[in-house]
């Protein structure tokens, strides 16, 4: 893993994140521990929270640590699915971010979400 001065990782066992906690699978998992704003607390299938709110959408984290619910229709409108950002999305979202020393995208509970092949150039 990368050396990253707003993050650190740690590898916890499951018995160290808490019991009846459905994210992991009792595997080895690397927690990722960030300065984000707001911080990111938890997250499962459906949901996501902020900062001691919970979010039952998709979310935009702005620079300023506003939170915003996600554009998905810019992507659903091309692809038919918001499992695929698409280009117009993604340049929402650098609007949005202006000022911003990284763009973070996460890819859903489990994996699906992906940049197109546009949004990626």
């Amino acid at each position: 893993m990368r050396s990253d001065p707003f993050c650190r990782f740690a590898r916890e066992p499951r018995s160290q994140i808490g019991r009846g906690d459905d994210r992991y699978d009792g595997r080895e998992v690397a927690v990722r521990r960030c300065g984000v704003k707001p911080p990111i607390e938890a997250t499962q299938f459906a949901s996501i929270t902020l900062g001691g709110t919970v979010y039952d959408h998709d979310v935009l984290v702005c620079p300023d640590a506003t939170v915003k619910r996600r554009k998905k229709k810019l992507s659903k409108a091309v692809y038919g699915t918001s499992h695929t950002i698409s280009l117009a999305e993604a340049k929402y979202v650098y609007g949005e971010g202006e000022g911003a020393q990284r763009l973070i995208i996460g890819g859903g509970q489990y994996g699906r979400a992906e940049l197109s092949p546009e949004a990626a150039e």
